[in-house]
């Protein structure tokens, strides 16, 4: 049987599974009450050998990190505030941050985006703020997506350091819709040396700006085993058009993992927050547990693209007005108090997730680069 579906302006045609998945997954399932402190319900679960490791903010990041404008952030990069305006030492001014598909950037752009990496690596910063995720990322409710956001943003702020001054560049996103209209995604060009490198047979990382990279405890390489798990694929259009298309906010901002007594649970297949889920566990490896995720720096060009998504819906759905005030309501028979909307942002002060479905993060701090499309006149998509 053929189905049509009308999502986001767009005619999609469904056969069998697609074009919604090309691969079987698990079904999802709300959790028993009496089963919740022994699943991942708001947490992440650590190994029973883990050992802490410190990752204070320091003085100068408690300052400025939060910052949700140029002039605020402006010493951070040693700048002068005229104005409105930051003018930093070697005269240019500082302007919010353009993040684009990690295949649109230019060689050069690139190749700055590979150095900062590396330098940022080298400096134990990167390691640093990866366990800022680690020990309190926030998953499975509406929390997910604004404690990401907060945290995206602070990361880019201290990346920008390692960046030739005056760059506009940002965090880069990584589309991975483009890989689902290849006959096998691991052939993309993604997966090369140009970008994040190719991987062996152990799945260590052979070549490419990322090889040899360590991760954050430094007790080993890290891994990806790309997609040798069962459930994993890439980001495809027709459910990023679903969730463009979503009316509803409980739709997106969703309880991914709710318990049983939820009374406005929706488990869908096709939530964002679940097709989050599938790229994390077709990179596999490191990037499979939240926990770890943050060692691979794939994790980041990821994350911008589901912030970039969510960011999209907000323009298309929702009124200025209505992107920050709108939240699902606090209800601890569905998600935990992390998630409700005065709930403050682990390791993320002084903000709650309220305070972060501003528009100040898009107004002043960054701003997206539209996706790239293909097509049989454009097979490179634009690509630079």
């Amino acid at each position: 049987t053929t189905q049509f579906y009308k999502l986001n302006g767009k005619t999609y045609t469904e056969i069998l599974e697609q074009p919604w998945f090309r691969v079987a997954h698990d079904p999802h399932y709300p959790i028993p009450l009496a089963f919740v402190n022994e699943s991942n319900f708001g947490k992440h679960f650590l190994p029973e050998d883990d050992v802490y490791a410190p990752h204070e903010w320091t003085d100068e990041e408690k300052k400025y990190l939060p910052c949700l404008n140029l002039t605020c952030v402006c010493p951070y990069y040693g700048g002068k505030v005229s104005g409105s305006k930051c003018v930093l030492p070697n005269g240019s001014l500082l302007r919010k941050a353009v993040r684009k598909e990690v295949r649109m950037l230019t060689d050069g752009e690139r190749l700055q985006i590979a150095i900062a990496f590396n330098e940022m690596k080298t400096s134990g910063m990167y390691d640093r703020y990866g366990f800022v995720h680690k020990y309190s990322g926030l998953h499975e409710g509406p929390g997910f997506f604004t404690w990401h956001r907060e945290y995206l943003k602070r990361f880019e702020i201290a990346f920008r350091r390692f960046l030739p001054p005056g760059s506009q560049l940002g965090l880069p996103y990584w589309d991975s819709s483009l890989e689902s209209e290849l006959p096998d995604p691991r052939e993309s060009i993604f997966f090369t040396p140009l970008f994040v490198g190719a991987v062996n047979q152990t799945g260590q990382i052979v070549d490419g700006p990322y090889a040899g990279w360590k991760t954050m405890e430094g007790t080993r390489k890290i891994l990806r085993f790309v997609p040798n798990m069962e459930g994993g694929e890439v980001l495809n259009n027709a459910r990023i058009d679903l969730v463009l298309d979503q009316k509803k906010i409980d739709m997106v901002l969703a309880a991914s993992m709710p318990l049983e007594t939820c009374k406005i649970r929706v488990i869908d297949d096709r939530l964002l927050a679940y097709s989050h889920d599938y790229v994390h566990y077709f990179i596999n490896g490191d990037m499979k547990d939240t926990f770890s995720s943050t060692s691979d720096p794939i994790f980041y060009f990821h994350h911008t693209m589901i912030d970039h998504i969510w960011e999209m819906w907000r323009h298309l759905q929702q009124t200025r007005e209505q992107r920050e005030k709108d939240y699902l309501p606090p209800l601890s028979d569905c998600y935990p108090e992390t998630h409700f909307a005065n709930a403050s942002l682990q390791e993320l002060d002084p903000y709650t997730n309220q305070d972060v479905l501003s528009n100040s993060y898009t107004d002043n701090m960054y701003e997206y680069e539209k996706r790239p499309s293909c097509s049989l006149m454009k097979p490179n998509c634009g690509s630079k």
